[in-house]
């Protein structure tokens, strides 16, 4: 199992009103769990690092394709791409999926 890279976007849990200090936890197997590291994130890394590698290849391809974009360019045109899709995916992690893709070497 692949452990999730620091800039990848975490969940957040909530947030809770109020001036006292507060704790966001939620109660997994019977244990309070306030860290945002669980099964469900690397379920979602896994994800998106998934879609990275399918679109490393089509981002390389449009680079190609298309010499006069820039980086950045082709980076908001899979992000645009991404949330067309309509796959329940969150706006950091598309920035961070778009973002990786166009990184990837040649």
């Amino acid at each position: 199992m692949d452990s999730i890279p620091e800039d990848f976007p975490l969940p957040v849990i909530g947030a809770v009103p109020g001036v006292q200090p507060k704790i966001l936890v939620r109660l997994i197997d019977g244990r309070y769990i306030n860290d945002a590291v669980t099964d469900e994130a690397q379920e979602r890394y896994q994800l998106c690092a998934d879609l990275v590698v399918q679109l490393a290849s089509y981002a390389q391809r449009k680079r190609a394709e298309h010499p006069d974009w820039s980086r950045a360019e082709l980076q908001a045109k899979l992000a645009s791409g991404l949330q067309r899709k309509n796959w329940g995916l969150s706006n950091a992690e598309i920035q961070w999926i778009s973002g990786r893709a166009c990184a990837l070497p040649e």
